[in-house]
């Protein structure tokens, strides 16, 4: 019995031999119908020659040349098969695959300015206002700021001086502290810009003030710059109450007409658009007895012939070296020769000098601010943009736009009656000096658009801003 046993299992292990043997014999691939699978037969494993290619595609097996070829890359290119690189395995920004230095080559996709494809760190070499228009990072959240008045040229980040006290020198960017305004009053010292756009409180209209001043008149051989020729021009002085007393010197506000009028204006003339300029000195008067602003000689030249093209030049090259050597201002240039002043003799005292003008003096001022920005540190727009004065908004958006300019803006006043019709124009322009200024105009800070509901293109709306520059714009920063 035992004997039938070890036969039976005998003949067993020979069927499986046999059975194994009949499922390893392979199919002649001569004979095998082949179903292809990436260039080889399943069913026989004949693997295709590729010998009938049309359009890099194998007619036989159905493969793409790409998919099969061993490839030889240049510059991210197979110089076989045509196939480019995707680089998906990038080291140091060198290609795993293909050997290649993608950097040069990558559509970059920035994360905190380094390209998550390549690795490239961008060099954040175009900016727009602190933000590199590469990566999209703010810059001036890494940037090793080089400061120029406050605002670093890199990134034009403008310093917050931070615990300075104001009016002295940050040691953070050397500069004096501003005030550090929130909602018009600042931060550190408490003081408040208390514009008013109604009415100038009735304190300051008093024609009974106790401290007056006196006005004088100065005719002058000037220069006609448009048609190069001298000619007899004029300028009226409010010298503040107690100047004949004293040796100080003062800041100085050089202050001019609209269209149509003269350098009496502001000071020495009655009657223009319903009002009445003889409220001018009143106000100073009461400005300086109050002591709401700081001791000012206000100068009223006439602009007429020079006009708005040509004003600045007449201001700085022929008004101011005359004035200031008549009158005692922060120029310390009183009794000198003017003959012997240079310019270069005023850029010391900039930050105690201003320019203000209505309507077309206004206008004046977008240019005296793009050509003389060295001799003045305060400006005030009464009702008037550029208007068409192309050439020198122009001059100006460029000299804004210059991050390395070493003369900074003080403060810019800005106003105008919102039944005006320079409303527009003025409030376009306001707006398109901050947008090119790369932070050296900034609003709140160091420059105002002061709206007045109902007031049209009067003196009414004009002594408002006379008094909301000299009470709370100017000289306030020194």
């Amino acid at each position: 019995m035992r004997a039938y046993k070890r036969i039976a299992l005998l003949l067993i292990a020979v069927l499986f031999s046999v059975i194994l043997i009949a499922c390893e014999e392979k199919v002649d691939p001569a004979t095998c119908d082949h179903e292809y699978d990436k260039g080889v037969c399943t069913i026989c494993g004949y693997k295709c020659n590729h010998s009938i290619m049309e359009d890099d595609i194998c007619q036989i097996c159905g493969v793409a040349l790409q998919d099969i070829c061993e490839h030889e890359f240049e510059k991210g290119v197979c110089e076989i098969c045509g196939k480019k690189c995707e680089h998906e395995h990038v080291t140091h920004g060198v290609c795993d695959t293909c050997n290649m230095n993608i950097q040069n080559y990558c559509h970059h996709t920035f994360d905190n300015g380094v390209c998550t494809r390549c690795e490239y760190e961008c060099l954040h070499e175009v900016l727009n206002g602190g933000i590199c228009k590469i990566c999209g990072i703010d810059y001036r959240t890494i940037c090793k700021h080089q400061y120029v008045n406050g605002v670093c040229k890199i990134c034009t980040y403008v310093c917050d001086h931070g615990d300075t006290p104001c009016g002295e020198r940050c040691s953070i960017c050397g500069a004096k502290a501003d005030h550090r305004f929130v909602g018009g009053k600042c931060t550190m010292c408490g003081f408040e810009m208390k514009f008013v756009s109604d009415k100038i409180p009735d304190q300051f209209l008093n024609t009974n003030c106790p401290e007056k001043g006196r006005v004088d008149k100065v005719v002058f051989q000037s220069y006609d710059y448009a048609n190069n020729r001298a000619y007899e021009n004029t300028f009226f002085v409010y010298l503040p109450y107690g100047y004949d007393n004293n040796n100080d010197d003062y800041n100085v506000l050089y202050l001019t007409h609209g269209s149509g009028e003269n350098a009496a204006y502001w000071l020495a003339q009655l009657g223009y658009k319903g009002g009445y300029t003889e409220q001018t000195k009143v106000v100073l008067d009461n400005l300086h007895y109050y002591k709401t602003c700081e001791p000012t000689i206000v100068v009223t030249p006439t602009e007429n012939l020079n006009g708005t093209a040509n004003f600045y030049k007449e201001l700085v090259n022929n008004i101011m070296p005359l004035a200031e050597t008549m009158y005692r201002t922060k120029a310390h240039l009183y009794g000198k020769n003017v003959n012997e002043v240079k310019l270069t003799d005023f850029i010391p005292s900039r930050e105690y000098r201003a320019y203000a003008g209505l309507s077309r003096g206004s206008m004046i001022g977008w240019g005296v601010m793009a050509y003389d920005l060295e001799y003045f540190g305060y400006f005030g727009y009464y009702s008037g943009g550029s208007y068409g004065l192309d050439t020198q908004m122009n001059a100006l958006k460029k000299r804004l736009a210059d991050s390395n300019d070493p003369y900074d803006i003080k403060f810019a006043y800005h106003s105008c009656g919102d039944d005006d019709h320079m409303y527009a124009n003025h409030k376009y322009d306001y707006q398109t000096a901050i947008n090119v200024s790369n932070g050296r105009l900034v609003d709140g800070v160091n420059c105002i658009f002061l709206e007045k509901p109902g007031f049209q293109h009067r003196y009414t709306a004009w002594i408002i801003d006379l008094y909301n520059s000299l009470g709370y714009a100017f000289f306030k920063y020194n």
